[in-house]
């Protein structure tokens, strides 16, 4: 038993028993290291994702969409396709919209920050418009360090685009053009892209922006233009137009702008208030008064330019009305809760004023509410009714064009005013431009 036993006792440790030992172990330190280096790559790559993550999550950006004159065509995200009528409240859409309009339609659509606080963009789709809002999307997280994102596709018509001041997160805004070419607006600013005839006309009244197109790029800063053709680089930049108004989006407060004195018809009632306040993000001229009887406010800024030689004379306006205590703009018509006139002096020398009242309320009555001024002087214009508490953007049209139909054309532009008056009324304006278009 004892050789057995030892026999026993050695087969119990054959070289081959010791080598499955082994094996178990080296497998066992395969296994322990291998988990370590897993746990090791999560502690460091953890941090990484998350990082990346909180830098790179998007969320939509809210579009309000509305008519500024006749129906607007809209298709959200989701395939509907609601009507937007004038004077409508407007639509909210998130993150992606295709707005189209007709001959006798435009729309207004303002970027606002998912939590509504601020204002990033606005712009007008002029008529016979197709664009789609193609992105909208800010940050999902405060700590990002990414852009608010906005990048519009324009098949066919006319954008105006209007870009406020901005002081924390930047705005990386762009529109791709029928051509295959491409504006980035790169600075706060207003700027035209009008795509038509086979080519894009892209212009920077105030900012910044690079066109790019058959893969060149061309700077354009303020008062500069450039078309964009098919498989063509960019042909410019082209002084072809200009804005007379100087801090025409109030972003400066009043620089450049006159206030007049209050003229108050009752000794016995206080004038109103002429001040630049910050809405949802943007400086907003606000003309207020409350009291009984007249009273009229304006602000006023020289221009004293020479038009003789210039093609085009374009006045554009974007507007609220917030309160009027008058019907239409009185019983003379003289009490619009907004005047725009333009001074000049004709090709004849004769000083002259083109005036353009705008009011919400009331019901026109030629002997009662008359849509027309009765005692003002210079070319008459129809009072233009707008929605009430809603914005509204204006386009005269070609002025020098129209005036000189009159025989009346404008030699020198000597200044430009806005007066509100009435007895109550508030009446906000957050944009004013005067463009001339060289011959």
């Amino acid at each position: 038993m004892a050789v057995g036993d030892r026999r026993v006792h050695d087969i119990s440790h054959t070289p081959l028993e010791s080598a499955d030992n082994g094996g178990r172990e080296r497998l066992a330190w395969a296994f322990l290291l291998g988990g370590f280096a897993v746990w090791l790559l999560l502690i460091l790559a953890t941090p990484l994702v998350v990082r990346n993550y909180l830098q790179h999550a998007r969320r939509p950006l809210l579009l309000a969409i509305e008519a500024n004159e006749g129906t607007v065509g809209l298709e959200d995200a989701a395939g509907r396709r609601p009507a937007v009528l004038a004077g409508d409240v407007p639509q909210m859409v998130e993150g992606a919209a295709g707005i189209s309009t007709r001959i006798t339609d435009s729309a207004l659509v303002t970027v606002y920050s998912p939590d509504e606080e601020q204002i990033l963009a606005r712009f007008k789709v002029g008529n016979n418009t197709s664009v789609d809002v193609a992105q909208a999307t800010a940050p999902r997280f405060e700590m990002s360090e990414g852009p608010y994102e906005l990048a519009l596709e324009l098949q066919e018509g006319i954008l105006r685009l209007t870009l406020p001041p901005r002081d924390d997160r930047p705005l990386a805004a762009r529109v791709s053009v029928p051509q295959g070419g491409q504006v980035v607006l790169r600075d706060a600013g207003q700027y035209t892209v009008d795509a038509g005839n086979g080519e894009t006309w892209v212009t920077v009244l105030e900012g910044e922006a690079a066109a790019h197109s058959a893969g060149e790029r061309l700077m354009l800063r303020a008062n500069q233009g450039a078309v964009l053709a098919a498989r063509q680089p960019p042909a410019g930049p082209l002084s072809s137009e200009r804005d007379l108004v100087e801090n025409g989006d109030f972003s400066e407060e009043l620089a450049g702008w006159d206030t007049l004195a209050w003229d108050v018809e009752r000794a016995d009632q206080s004038a109103g208030t002429i001040e630049v306040v910050e809405l949802d993000g943007e400086s907003v001229l606000r003309l207020h008064r409350v009291g009984i009887g007249h009273a009229d406010g304006t602000v006023r800024q020289p221009i004293n330019q020479d038009v003789v030689d210039f093609a085009s004379l374009e006045l554009y306006i974007t507007m609220r009305i917030m309160a009027q205590s008058l019907g239409v703009c009185g019983v003379q018509g003289s009490e619009c809760p907004l005047f725009v006139r333009i001074i000049y002096e004709d090709v004849y020398g004769v000083e002259q004023t083109w005036q353009q009242g705008f009011y919400a309320l009331g019901t026109v009555v030629p002997d009662a509410t008359p849509d027309v001024c009765k005692y003002c002087g210079g070319p008459v214009n129809s009072h233009q009714r707008i929605a009430f508490g809603r914005l509204h953007s204006y386009e005269s049209g070609n002025l020098l064009e129209r005036l000189a139909q009159q025989n009346i054309r404008p030699r020198v532009i000597k200044s430009i005013e806005l007066e509100a008056s009435g007895h109550t009324f508030e009446t906000q304006v957050f944009d004013v431009a005067l463009v001339v278009e060289e011959s």
